[in-house]
């Protein structure tokens, strides 16, 4: 039961540093900074997720049913993918167009170039922190969750 607890615990502290990242305006710069929205499905989906585990906690905890964690690395897992696909992506915005319209001559065409690399560079590496801070607190979690189970069969 108390590993139900530690649970609560960490996913209070996580939604806190959320609130406090939202009222930071954190969220209004990511959302400045990645144009494919892929950091935001990936906290949605860590969120999602977290919410399962703590219902699997709550499951195991008070009524002894137990369930596989195997779905919740699986997702995990896809955290980290969808972070690299972003990079692969933001890699694309900050290559796709940006060298053909390159006028050493032109520095207002420099700097547009310039400006859209940097957007790509952004998005390449937001979404990947994004991807592995939220595969890493998913994975916390379901730690606490193996090892609540693994206390129960050893008890």
């Amino acid at each position: 039961m108390k590993h139900f607890y530690y649970w609560v615990v960490f996913f209070t502290t996580s939604l806190s540093a959320t609130y406090l990242m939202y009222s930071e305006g954190m969220f209004s710069a990511l959302e400045a900074h990645d144009p494919t929205y892929i950091s935001f499905g990936i906290i949605a989906v860590y969120f999602l997720a977290s919410c399962i585990v703590g219902w699997r906690l709550y499951l195991f905890a008070f009524n002894e049913i137990y369930s596989d964690t195997t779905d919740g690395w699986f997702v995990a897992q896809m955290m980290f993918d969808a972070g690299m696909a972003g990079t692969i992506i933001g890699f694309m915005l900050m290559f796709g167009d940006a060298f053909g319209q390159i006028d050493p001559g032109n520095i207002e065409v420099m700097k547009t170039v310039i400006k859209e690399m940097a957007v790509g560079m952004s998005t390449a590496l937001l979404t990947t922190l994004t991807g592995l801070v939220c595969g890493k607190l998913l994975q916390i979690q379901l730690r606490i969750l193996e090892r609540g189970i693994d206390s129960y069969e050893v008890d």
